[in-house]
């Protein structure tokens, strides 16, 4: 049962990253939600669509996507959900892209020494970016320690490169990273 909003946000999360292996776009499905949310709300006149289209618009900027490529469409639904722009921006947790190295390691957080990882987390940085840089179409799986005897401690990163877009995916805390 879904109790709060956060569950609902991680929720549309999941249906988001699941697109992409499908070789859809993330942002050009917001987009066409969007659209079709407010569409709804104009032919009906209730504001529970906007309600779920914010919803959706949170989740698309937690992933790191950029507010400015809709900011047309974002706009009209805080003015409509009576939301200052300056607070939803507070709310969001990440509004970024992160392909630096430095951020790549801030991403990864925890990473073994072990050899039951997938490589040294140099090498896993390195090959991230060099991926992502080339468009190397795939999903490819990162493990921080595999040991059969203890598989609680492995922290699995998904990076999904399709041609609209890139992003590392934390399994382990389901957060999602746009890298491109």
């Amino acid at each position: 049962m879904i109790e709060n909003g956060r569950d609902v946000i991680e929720a549309i999360k999941l249906l988001y990253g699941t697109i992409g292996y499908r070789n859809i776009s993330i942002e050009k499905t917001l987009e066409v939600l969007v659209d079709q949310l407010v569409t709804l709300y104009n032919q009906t006149q209730d504001k529970e669509y906007c309600k779920v289209a914010l919803l959706h618009i949170k989740v698309y900027l937690e992933m790191g996507f950029v507010y400015e490529q809709h900011k047309d469409a974002f706009d009209f639904i805080l003015t409509i959900n009576n939301i200052d722009k300056d607070s939803f921006w507070e709310q969001i947790l990440s509004k970024k892209n992160y392909l630096s190295k430095t951020d790549l390691r801030r991403i990864i957080k925890r990473w073994s020494s072990s050899k039951y990882h997938t490589k040294g987390i140099n090498e896993v940085i390195e090959e991230i970016i060099e991926h992502v840089n080339s468009n190397k179409y795939g999903i490819y799986y990162y493990h921080s320690n595999q040991n059969p005897q203890k598989k609680e401690a492995d922290d699995v990163y998904e990076l999904i490169i399709n041609e609209h877009e890139s992003y590392l995916h934390d399994l382990k805390r389901n957060r999602f990273y746009k890298l491109r």
